[in-house]
């Protein structure tokens, strides 16, 4: 097992979802972690408030702290705003891979989306995040950097945003209130943010040459109402659910095995968390939140 204990790590988007849940674990693991995020959210780690778009603040930033891996999580999903995404989704992770490759960094690994996968992007931020994946992994492989870029299924655990689905039904069964749901025949391919770090993790340490673009899912795909039947038996209490056709999203329709691209997993890693058990963590951190 690799020693991460004094392993300097930086991390990008360390107050968003999936770096808050990456953060603690390096320290945990005896990491000398370093973030650099736009706001100064408290942190155990050595926070470095920087644009990721000014070259020259980037490059003494990382100079300064000379770590070994990377991890680059940071992203914008301002679906109206084609600037902002090109900014921080495209340019900024082009700066950041030139940053890494000047300091010296052994391996950058940066957090994509599932979305990339498709044949034709659903959204602008797909589109931004594919252009970005293709991007670094050609002018990585062209510096040398050894690049690990994860697409990650529909990532869920707590700390989630409050408006997405899972939070959403959690409360709806919680109160007693009406949930609109899609209908059955939409699955998606829900992944737990627990699962998703030990990919972040493995792909840091993978014994592999060159840029690759790897796929974190989990081995099933659900629909909403069987999260709401795994949360309404373990609260106790029915669920009240309304088929709204409506809430298809345009990327809902597609086979989310994706054909043979669902097989370009990271050795060494598989998911541990069940849809189950997950979902029950992220009902105890809701019971001690909300009260109920």
């Amino acid at each position: 097992m690799h020693d991460w204990n004094d392993q300097r790590v930086l991390v990008t988007g360390a107050s968003g979802f999936i770096g808050s849940h990456l953060v603690p674990r390096l320290i945990g693991m005896g990491c000398s972690v370093h973030t650099i995020q736009r706001n100064d959210k408290a942190s155990t780690a050595q926070v470095w408030q920087v644009d990721l778009n000014d070259e020259a603040a980037l490059n003494n930033t990382i100079g300064k702290i000379r770590p070994s891996i990377v991890f680059h999580t940071a992203a914008s999903r301002a679906e109206e705003n084609w600037r902002e995404l090109c900014d921080v989704n495209i340019k900024a992770s082009m700066v950041l891979l030139e940053a890494c490759k000047t300091a010296g960094v052994s391996r950058l690994v940066t957090l994509g989306s599932s979305l990339e996968l498709l044949e034709v992007p659903p959204s602008a931020f797909a589109a931004s995040r594919s252009a970005s994946a293709l991007l670094m992994q050609y002018h990585a492989q062209k510096m040398g950097l050894s690049l690990m870029h994860l697409r990650a299924g529909y990532v869920y655990g707590h700390g989630m945003a409050v408006q997405k689905f899972i939070p959403s039904a959690i409360r709806a069964v919680m109160r007693g209130t009406e949930l609109a749901i899609t209908p059955d025949h939409i699955k998606r391919n829900y992944i737990h943010v627990n699962d998703v770090i030990d990919a972040c993790l493995e792909a840091a340490l993978a014994d592999e040459k060159g840029a690759r673009l790897i796929n974190a899912f989990a081995d099933e795909v659900h629909n909403a109402r069987e999260i709401i039947d795994i949360i309404a038996a373990a609260l106790g209490k029915p669920a009240v659910a309304r088929i709204e056709p409506h809430l298809i999203r345009d990327w809902d329709q597609n086979d989310w095995a994706i054909g043979s691209a669902a097989s370009q997993k990271l050795n060494g890693w598989h998911p541990r968390v069940s849809l189950k058990a997950g979902l029950l963590d992220m009902i105890d951190h809701a019971r001690c939140t909300d009260g109920i």
